[in-house]
């Protein structure tokens, strides 16, 4: 279920080039960490398991997202972003990961 899950993400992320969906994926190992700026206003996800956190960056203001653990794995998060924001998403520990984007 959960690398059903994953890879549905990410073939969701790979549309980014054949159309406006964008995002990134963070894995821990490999590639911790992630990041992209918001080319337009929209409401996203966070999906991940493990521990793993998300930062949007709203010109001052930093809002983070990470699992509360209470609907267990893989756990979801709705991220309001906003066009120009800078995101980043980390998988903290190993075997970790996260996965962040709009469709």
């Amino acid at each position: 279920m959960l690398r059903l899950t994953l890879a549905a993400c990410v073939l969701m992320i790979s549309s980014a080039h054949a159309g406006a969906a964008e995002g990134c994926v963070a894995t821990n190992p490999g590639q911790p960490a992630c990041r992209y700026r918001a080319s337009a206003s929209t409401d996203a996800s966070a999906t991940g398991t493990g521990s793993w956190i998300v930062t949007v960056k709203h010109g001052r203001r930093t809002t983070s997202y990470s699992p509360d653990g209470y609907y267990g794995e893989p756990s979801v998060e709705t991220v309001a972003i906003h066009k120009g924001d800078k995101i980043t998403a980390k998988a903290l520990s190993e075997g970790s990961s996260v996965i962040i984007g709009s469709p």
